[in-house]
């Protein structure tokens, strides 16, 4: 069977593709079409109740995210033109990386698997300065034809040194503030309002936030206060909430406060923000709570347990005995140790997930050094490597 590619790029920006860049996915592809947001449909109806395309509108809408109908309608229209009498492999891609989601991101998502199209899209992994292709919107990796390999002993050197390297990184990215003033502030403003700062836990389970909020969001992340209580109650375990290192916390903490957030209340949590030993916090943690953040999910490095707290799983899958949903309520097995065969499942896991990336360069090669991960080797938009990456990921499935 043929396969076709559809390529989107950047909203209202002009997306042109060199001859050269044709040439390349063209190993892989039959067709290359490109999706160019230019007013073309600009005649469609979008006040016409077409209740498919309603529902995903309603369904992003509760997740607190808005999205443009004109845009449905017209990316629609796109995908139904291409999916008609065409019975060929059609997958559709952004042609960019960019760290956080776009509007067309959603829609494409949506819309591919109501026309059996596959959705795909070129991201870092939760490896820092890896990058994968993922299948679907929670950042799931599509299994490549072509591999990362590497021996036994470049995987036990990586893992070494990237643990080594997460303390560096957490401190390459903190905020600039004066630590010591900050320190003074925090310390006065946690005792006002009676919650607990950066104190030091003892039997503790570890929650790491991320930043990005469109990522909680879509994760619909559910039940924290049931299972605070239950954490805090039942296992009599404290409970550490680790705020991202670019977050403010005084903005943070005001937000809560307003909200009137249960728990400052609870004297069994405790929050951190830029702890001085990070690798030290999660290694004596009990087990993890994972949300949708990059490092909850890179703690199966440490070989820690962990609980996923959101409807949708990202970056990881559950894993027996490792890897959890809240719903599946197996807070029995989270007390207990891991055992050899757990680990052996840890690291297979780890195995494949890193055989479907990339590095930073768009090489099918694992960097073991800990400077490879102490920083990151991209800017926050485009690099010169960029497109490289995007079409070695789309040529190896």
């Amino acid at each position: 069977m043929k396969r076709e590619l559809i390529l989107y790029y950047y909203p209202n920006k002009k997306f042109s593709i060199k001859k050269d860049e044709i040439r390349t996915l063209k190993k892989k592809y039959s067709k290359i079409s490109l999706f160019r947001n230019l007013n073309k449909y600009n005649t469609l109806n979008f006040t016409k109740n077409d209740l498919k395309l309603d529902k995903i509108r309603k369904k992003y809408i509760k997740l607190g995210i808005h999205l443009n109908i004109k845009k449905i309608y017209e990316i629609n229209t796109f995908l139904k033109s291409k999916r008609f009498r065409n019975k060929n492999k059609i997958f559709v891609s952004p042609y960019f990386i960019y760290n956080t989601f776009l509007e067309e991101d959603y829609i494409f998502y949506e819309l591919s698997k109501i026309y059996k199209i596959q959705f795909l899209r070129p991201e870092l992994s939760f490896i820092r300065n890896r990058f994968l292709l993922a299948k679907d919107i929670y950042k799931q990796p599509y299994s490549l034809k072509v591999k990362t390999y590497y021996s036994k002993k470049d995987y036990r050197l990586f893992k070494t040194n990237y643990i080594l390297s997460i303390q560096k990184y957490s401190e390459t990215i903190q905020n600039k503030e004066s630590k010591f003033l900050y320190k003074i502030f925090m310390k006065f403003f946690s005792f006002l309002l009676n919650f607990r700062f950066n104190e030091r836990p003892k039997k503790y389970i570890l929650l790491i936030f991320q930043n990005n909020t469109f990522f909680r969001k879509i994760s619909h992340i559910v039940n924290l206060r049931s299972l605070v209580n239950l954490i805090t109650k039942k296992f009599k375990y404290e409970v550490v909430f680790l705020l991202h290192p670019t977050t403010d916390p005084f903005i943070y903490f005001l937000k809560k406060i307003k909200n009137r957030e249960f728990f400052f209340r609870n004297k069994s949590i405790i929050f951190y923000h830029q702890p001085k030993n990070l690798i030290e916090l999660i290694q004596n943690s009990k087990f993890i709570i994972h949300t949708s953040s990059s490092l909850s999910a890179q703690t199966l490095i440490f070989n820690k347990k962990i609980l996923c707290l959101g409807e949708r799983n990202f970056y990881i899958k559950n894993l027996k005995n490792v890897i959890w949903d809240f719903k599946q309520n197996y807070f029995h097995n989270l007390k207990k140790k891991l055992n050899k065969k757990d680990i052996l499942k840890i690291n297979k896991f780890l195995k494949n997930y890193l055989s479907n990336t990339i590095n930073s360069k768009g090489e099918f090669q694992l960097y073991t050094n800990k400077k490879d991960y102490t920083s990151f080797t991209r800017s926050k938009f485009t690099n010169k490597y960029d497109k490289k990456i995007i079409q070695n990921l789309l040529n190896a499935i």
